[in-house]
């Protein structure tokens, strides 16, 4: 993906094999973004790929030395990690902040010619853009909202992480850290603030009423608990991101949700 000259981005998944130096030499990519694919759910059959030992051994180490010697950005995107979550979802956040560990250790160690960005996001709502065959095939954060408006749930799910963030707003802190001169070795909070499961199906409830036979009530307006809320002031003063709102972040993750249910009939 070219941005204009002189620059260029290579996008790839984070754990993805990178493209060799050769595959480099006719194009010289300035700034390279692994991206994350949708997350799911980590079966128990999956957590020995997951342990400390293979979990260090991370692209960033292996690969990018391979990397054209153009290259003076890498921005990576880890997640959050959660409280109260499963075993499996902890190996998940285990694997992640591993692998941005060697990231971090692999510039203090090896003093490279391009600089680190990290972007921490939590949960990760908001319009579903790729290619979804039908509702079985969401990624966990969409089926997340998804059980709330396919009459699942009967009841409002209990909270056991209190923040979010809307994927829009995670592309476009990926650009401006990019463009943002201040963000070159920098960690980021990307998170548009606190929320509730009954604060989202409020708004479900309200924003699409064709939909209120199917989205549990329970208790209406009740307010947030007194809990803990993440501090994106770093992010918003650095980056200059505006985050959006929850109701902004839920009603266009919904109308996604809906045309997937759409095609899929």
């Amino acid at each position: 993906m070219s941005v204009g000259d002189p620059y260029r981005i290579a996008v790839y998944p984070w754990r993805h094999r990178l493209p060799s130096r050769q595959s480099f030499s006719d194009r010289p990519f300035r700034d390279h973004y692994p991206y994350l694919k949708p997350f799911r759910h980590i079966t128990p059959a999956s957590r020995e790929s997951s342990s400390p030992a293979r979990l260090q051994q991370s692209w960033i180490q292996v690969r990018v030395r391979d990397l054209a010697t153009s290259t003076v950005k890498v921005i990576g995107t880890q997640s959050l990690p959660k409280q109260g979550v499963s075993n499996s979802v902890i190996a998940y956040l285990a694997w992640k902040t591993f692998a941005e560990r060697a990231a971090w250790d692999y510039v203090e160690g090896k003093k490279p010619n391009f600089t680190v960005t990290t972007l921490l996001p939590p949960m990760v709502y908001g319009p579903v853009l790729h290619n979804v065959s039908d509702a079985k095939a969401l990624n966990t954060s969409s089926a997340d909202i998804y059980r709330l408006i396919d009459g699942s749930e009967k009841e409002v799910p209990v909270n056991r992480f209190w923040g979010f963030a809307d994927v829009r707003d995670v592309a476009e802190a990926h650009v401006l850290a990019f463009e943002k001169p201040a963000a070159a070795g920098q960690r980021h909070l990307i998170s548009n603030g606190a929320y509730s499961y009954q604060q989202v199906c409020d708004i479900i409830r309200e924003k699409f009423p064709q939909l209120r036979g199917l989205t549990p009530e329970e208790n209406p307006g009740t307010p947030l608990p007194s809990t803990y809320r993440l501090d994106t002031s770093k992010a918003i003063k650095q980056l200059g991101i505006n985050f959006r709102s929850l109701e902004e972040t839920i009603v266009g993750t919904v109308d996604s949700l809906l045309k997937v249910q759409k095609v899929a009939q």
